[in-house]
């Protein structure tokens, strides 16, 4: 439902909200609203809104450059963004089965992303002449 209603939101932005400068601001709004409310100090609310920019920055370069319309496409932009911040926390641990699990999901998105991306190279590959 979330990917739905990020690609809505995407949609409804680029056909109407033209002047860059408001798609800017749209986009510091968005991260300030992803913080939520269980922030302790400045410096957690600051850590947290640069998180939640960061990843909604990687999903807008995802929707504009990668995605698009493939559905499969927004699967796996939101299936990376979830595993990063598990892994940053997993990997963060100072217990060694925590940071092997972490290292693992890192092997796993790599398989994960690999798929399509030897798809998309032999279909590349097929299409010169």
């Amino acid at each position: 439902m979330f990917a739905g209603f990020v690609a809505l939101a995407a949609g409804f932005i680029s056909a109407e909200v033209k002047p860059r400068w408001l798609r800017i601001l749209i986009f510091l709004l968005a991260s300030f609203t992803l913080v939520g409310m269980n922030w302790g100090s400045p410096q957690d609310f600051l850590k947290r809104f640069l998180v939640q920019a960061i990843l909604l920055g990687f999903l807008v370069f995802a929707g504009l450059r990668i995605v698009r319309f493939n559905l499969l496409g927004w699967f796996l932009a939101f299936s990376v963004a979830a595993l990063a911040s598990a892994i940053v926390e997993l990997v963060s641990q100072p217990n060694r089965f925590y940071r092997v699990q972490g290292y693992g999901l890192i092997l796993f998105l790599a398989v994960l992303l690999l798929g399509p991306l030897l798809v998309l190279s032999r279909g590349a590959s097929q299409a010169k002449p």
